[in-house]
């Protein structure tokens, strides 16, 4: 009998978790179950393995950083002698919480992406009145549906305005309160205790309270992460991870920092696109403010397939693959998603628990 070939052909392809997704596959002659004994003897090692069922998972590393996300500036709105109180770094302020103190005077915060710009009374209607009503109808005051300010908004006006122990005019002073994103972080506070308060004067920057992942990716790699696909991040001390998912792929790409360390998802010439990566367990990296992270995304995923290590496939001479089962010889396959390790396969008898034939390590 002629002596056996087995030689192990390494393909190109992605980095995965568990290994490259490009091709490793086996040439050799065919052996059958008889012939399996006598194998053992030839210059080229053989073993056995099993098939498994498993799940395979191809993916792409990236770095990234963990963070609260990008930080917005908030100004005074009043004008007074001093800041009597100011919140501090870390705080997270949720709707209608006071933002700062004015001369013993509290300024609250409510849901709103409209800066207000004018005093809010009955009879004006707009986009900034509908702002008012729904954030007030949020803090369950029934004002008013729509962007008019009609008697419903005074009214609810006059209890929020009781609440607050301000005036019950039932209209809003312009600066009597500021709408931001609700709920925020307070990320740093540029006002200080007994400074004088002017409109437009830097008050504080803030974040989503919410720990996110930021990730630039180059943009010929872009096409890889969209919105919805599952990541697995690996925290500051390499050992702790959490799943997470992309939430937001920016449509704008730009060039990263030259002295960024995210220049090792490719060279600083490289356009970027960010992506915004959210969580599954944020308690666990609740420990950092800001700190550089490893990305996995997942690319391709297959649950519960039927896998045979990469070395027991057979080039076949007719094209397709083979695999030699114990006890049935060479039994033909159509493969699947591969690892760098293992390979899923499909084909007439092909089970878990089959032994077939490797290149022995």
């Amino acid at each position: 009998m002629s002596t056996s070939r087995r030689t192990v052909l390494v393909g190109v392809g992605l980095s995965v978790v568990a290994g490259g997704a490009g091709g490793w596959l086996s040439q050799r002659t065919p052996l059958h179950a008889e012939q399996a004994a006598e194998a053992a003897t030839q210059s080229t090692p053989l073993a056995t393995a099993r098939v498994i069922r498993t799940d395979l998972r191809t993916s792409r590393q990236y770095y990234g950083t963990i963070g609260y996300g990008t930080a917005v500036d908030l100004v005074a709105t009043t004008s007074g002698q001093a800041f009597t109180c100011l919140p501090a770094p870390g705080a997270v302020l949720q709707a209608d919480d006071t933002l700062y103190e004015a001369d013993g005077r509290v300024v609250p915060i409510l849901a709103g992406a409209r800066p207000m710009w004018r005093s809010l009374h009955r009879g004006l209607g707009g986009p900034d009145v509908r702002q008012l009503n729904t954030a007030l109808a949020r803090l369950g005051y029934h004002p008013a549906d729509g962007s008019l300010y009609t008697w419903r908004t005074e009214t609810a006006v006059r209890r929020w305005q009781r609440a607050h122990h301000f005036p019950r005019t039932g209209s809003i002073d312009r600066g009597q309160l500021v709408f931001a994103t609700v709920p925020l972080r307070v990320n740093a506070v540029q006002a200080r205790l007994g400074q004088p308060v002017q409109p437009g004067a830097p008050l504080l920057s803030a974040t989503s309270p919410a720990l996110v992942v930021e990730v630039p990716v180059p943009v010929d790699q872009a096409y890889l992460v969209h919105r919805g696909a599952a990541v697995t991040v690996t925290l500051p001390d390499a050992v702790t991870t959490t799943p997470g998912t992309v939430v937001d792929v920016a449509r704008v790409a730009t060039l990263p920092e030259t002295d960024s360390p995210d220049n090792r998802n490719g060279s600083p010439q490289t356009a970027v696109v960010n992506a915004t990566i959210r969580l599954q367990r944020p308690a666990l990296a609740s420990a950092y403010s800001s700190a550089p992270v490893q990305v996995e995304v997942t690319l391709s995923e297959v649950k519960g397939a039927l896998a045979v290590p990469v070395t027991a496939l057979l080039a076949r001479p007719g094209g397709g693959f083979a695999v030699t089962v114990v006890g049935r010889g060479d039994v033909p396959v159509q493969t699947g998603l591969s690892t760098d390790t293992l390979v899923q396969v499909t084909g007439t008898g092909i089970i878990a628990g089959a032994r077939v034939l490797v290149a022995a390590s």
